[in-house]
């Protein structure tokens, strides 16, 4: 029996599939009964679900209950959601959370994801109509229809005025817009400036594909579009300005500079309000510059700084540097501490490889943030099992703090707080996933260090 919370459906393990598998839309909130963000946004699903009864079905399932469901759909976070049809996501929201936004949302998706172009005339006003869009036109799709209208959906809801869909079933339409005949189940790409690219690769690649090709040649990273930017596999070239000041020369010159990458897709080039993104220009360490250039990996959380005096052809040189490899990180490093003879050793950006790395010594390093709960109980702790084991001379027990310095590319947290370990004689540290008392610490120890004695 389907439980009903309202005009919200409860779901379970027993009924979801059941739930999720209609020809309509189903608008799924994976939730948690403590996240507080999960409480704000009770009263306007609930308000949203009754305003949408006849257009869609909105459901709700405690991932904190169903965790096999959560898996499998990947949820790492509080509130998710998601939208089904015939049993499979077909976008993810991103928007805000309130009625109004989940209302748009659902009417958006109501519409068709492509414009069904039955003839050459249909296909040229579409492209009349859309001109300065990123187009995508569809030729004859099999195994990439689901992937396309995923996408679809997915850019669509981002940046509905920059992209447009079409598909057409005779892919001799779509000779003269590509240059060349294209096979079946492809998509050619017809970018803002009308150069074109063709997919017909893999469905796996597509979406990817398409989020590059979807994004114009120079233009502004904010908070509403970086959805689209922060999945990128692409390193991000931005530009931070203050809007206030005028750097028409230095946009000029990107806006020049980005065009020979934009077919290679080696980067995608942005500027950004560094006013409205000050903490961002924080994090990749350009605060204090205006303007600032940075190429930014989101993924890896890699920062790679412009310095020097500014030039155009010093930019473009330093950008074929970063492409070729030729470039270095950025590493984020508070000052090196002046005396560190805790028991807890202090590590920074700066001395990490000094320290962590040192194959004579055995280490177990925590990276934390100041502001952490679990950090801060886990301190007195780390506290305790170092001052007990000061006495081993081959043993460090270090800690990082992880907001105001950068760890090496493989060892980056993504939350906190985060343990590696470092036996002696290696420089490659493993994950620490055991127990946090001191005694889970010092049985992990004495079975991983490489030198025994003392414990």
């Amino acid at each position: 029996m389907r439980r009903k919370d309202g005009d919200v459906f409860v779901a379970d393990k027993d009924n979801f599939h059941s739930l999720i598998a209609g020809e309509g839309l189903i608008f799924v909130k994976f939730f948690a009964p403590w996240c507080g963000h999960c409480k704000k946004m009770i009263w306007d699903f609930r308000e949203a679900a009754t305003e949408l009864k006849g257009k869609a079905t909105l459901v709700e399932l405690d991932a904190t209950v169903e965790r096999d469901l959560a898996k499998k759909y990947e949820i790492r976070g509080f509130p998710v959601l998601k939208l089904f049809s015939k049993g499979e996501v077909i976008s993810d929201y991103k928007g805000d959370r309130i009625k109004e936004d989940f209302i748009k949302y659902i009417d958006r998706a109501l519409l068709p994801y492509a414009v069904e172009c039955a003839d050459a005339d249909e296909l040229a006003k579409f492209v009349a109509d859309n001109k300065g869009k990123a187009l995508f036109i569809a030729a004859k799709l099999d195994k990439l229809k689901s992937v396309f209208r995923k996408t679809s959906m997915s850019l669509r809801d981002v940046s509905p005025d920059s992209v447009a869909f079409a598909s057409v079933e005779d892919t001799a339409f779509l000779k003269e817009l590509a240059g060349k005949d294209l096979e079946a189940d492809s998509v050619l790409l017809v970018r803002d400036d009308e150069s074109t690219d063709v997919f017909s690769d893999d469905a796996d690649a597509f979406e990817q594909w398409a989020s590059v090709g979807s994004l114009p040649l120079y233009a502004e990273f904010s908070r509403d579009n970086a959805g689209l930017y922060t999945k990128l596999d692409k390193p991000v070239f931005i530009l931070f300005q203050d809007p206030e000041k005028k750097y028409k020369d230095v946009n000029d010159d990107i806006t020049e500079i980005a065009k020979p990458y934009r077919s290679s897709g080696a980067l995608v080039f942005t500027w950004t309000n560094r006013v409205d993104l000050k903490s961002f220009a924080e994090h990749v360490g350009v605060a204090d510059k205006d303007p600032a250039i940075v190429i930014y990996e989101f993924k890896s959380d890699q920062k790679y700084v412009f310095s020097g005096d500014y030039s155009k052809e010093a930019l473009k040189a330093w950008i074929d540097k970063f492409v070729t490899g030729d470039v270095s990180a950025a590493i984020k490093s508070a000052p090196i501490p002046e005396t560190n003879d805790e028991p807890v050793k202090i590590i920074v950006g700066d001395t990490w490889t000094e320290i962590v790395e040192d194959e004579s010594k055995d280490v177990l390093i925590e990276q934390y943030a100041p502001w952490c709960g679990h950090c801060k109980k886990l301190a007195p702790i780390l506290d305790e099992l170092a001052s007990d084991l000061k006495g081993v001379e081959t043993l460090v027990i270090a800690k990082m703090d992880a907001t105001a310095n950068d760890a090496p590319k493989e060892y980056k947290t993504r939350g906190y707080p985060t343990l590696h370990f470092f036996a002696a004689g290696s420089k490659t540290g493993v994950p620490y996933e055991g127990g946090r008392s001191k005694e889970d610490f010092v049985k992990f120890l004495k079975e991983n260090a490489t030198h025994k004695g003392g414990f």
